[in-house]
């Protein structure tokens, strides 16, 4: 939960809403009304709108709130988690009518009275507006949507955040960082580093994603599994490395949760040494695969989706072969560390 947007009736809470999880989460927020509208009451063009909010939409982090339906979708697309505030009209008229005369941070200017046709739009949001929005909503069903029909929902949903990020922070701020040699071949001698980026990819209902490969090559012959990832390229991001490496192996699109750690080990019959940087990564959609001819035609390439339980049997099974111990000797304390951060 990086990138998030907090649509709804007026008055429902919002705005306090989106600065409670801006403070809990230390993601910085954004709001339309102060997007668009200027001191004066004149406000910016739609273009300009729309280039604002893409600029802010292009930081790896964001919260934005307010509703804008004309840019709703374009929030909708880039967001990985939407915030549906649906309270009854008595309660968003009440909210909207306590904070007339109070000083606030997502508008630049006080309101004196509550405007008629703002309350009309208010009273009549269920029936114009939201309908709308649930429209676009249904085309991103695949995405995270946290619906709020009550400001109860609201409040056992922040008490629940925070205990959770309270018990992330240890975690989360301790990385593996791992050393392995090779035990199966002889070192020689090391002649170049490869910088790779894997992931430990999960679904919402606790399922694993892994690749399995068929090797018949200088490491002999072996029936593998292992993450899903690969080498980076030049001038390449981490994060950016590790989404293009799952969409290509698993067709897959991923929340980054975070970077598990790095675990170094050794190909002694390659003469490599491999930095394997390690993300936690959660399913949002699965699409098209886009494999190599090499990875199709030589080690058939496929999905394995297993339980944790399974997928500790599968690495202990095929660790029967030199470069299946190698690969289960380097991912297993990986998994066992992600599957510590899921469970929290």
């Amino acid at each position: 939960m990086k990138q998030i947007i907090i649509i709804g009736c007026p008055g429902s809470g919002k705005t306090f809403f989106a600065k409670q999880l801006s403070e809990i989460l230390q993601i910085e927020l954004f709001h339309m009304d102060n997007i668009y509208w200027k001191k004066d009451k004149t406000h910016i063009s739609r273009e300009e709108l729309v280039c604002t909010v893409d600029e802010i939409m292009s930081q790896s982090e964001w919260i934005l709130d307010g509703n804008y339906v004309s840019t709703i979708e374009q929030r909708i697309k880039g967001a990985d988690t939407i915030f549906l505030f649906d309270y009854t009209k008595k309660d968003c008229l009440e909210g909207v009518k306590s904070r007339i005369g109070v000083k606030r941070d997502d508008i630049p200017w006080i309101e004196t009275k509550l405007d008629l046709d703002f309350e009309k739009w208010i009273v009549d949001f269920r029936k114009d507006t939201l309908p709308e929005i649930e429209k676009i909503l249904e085309q991103y069903k695949y995405k995270k949507i946290i619906r709020f029909a009550c400001r109860k929902d609201k409040e056992k949903y922040l008490i629940k955040l925070k205990k959770n990020v309270n018990k992330n922070i240890t975690i989360h701020t301790t990385e593996l960082n791992i050393e392995l040699q090779d035990d199966q071949w002889q070192m020689e001698y090391i002649d170049h580093n490869r910088n790779i980026a894997r992931a430990i990819v999960y679904d919402e209902d606790g399922n694993f994603y892994f690749v399995r490969a068929e090797r018949n090559d200088d490491f002999g012959q072996a029936t593998i599994i292992e993450t899903a990832g690969g080498g980076v390229e030049e001038g390449e991001r981490l994060q950016d490395a590790i989404k293009r490496e799952l969409k290509e192996e698993l067709g897959v699109k991923v929340d980054v949760i975070c970077k598990i750690g790095v675990v170094s080990d050794y190909y002694n019959l390659i003469h490599r040494h491999n930095i394997n940087n390690y993300f936690l990564c959660k399913v949002e959609s699965f699409g098209e695969k886009e494999l190599t001819e090499d990875e199709i035609n030589n080690f058939h390439l496929s999905t394995l989706k297993l339980s944790y339980e399974e997928a500790i049997r599968e690495y202990e099974y095929r660790s029967n072969t030199r470069l299946g111990k190698l690969i289960a000797n380097r991912e297993l304390p990986v998994l066992h560390r992600a599957k510590e951060i899921i469970d929290i």
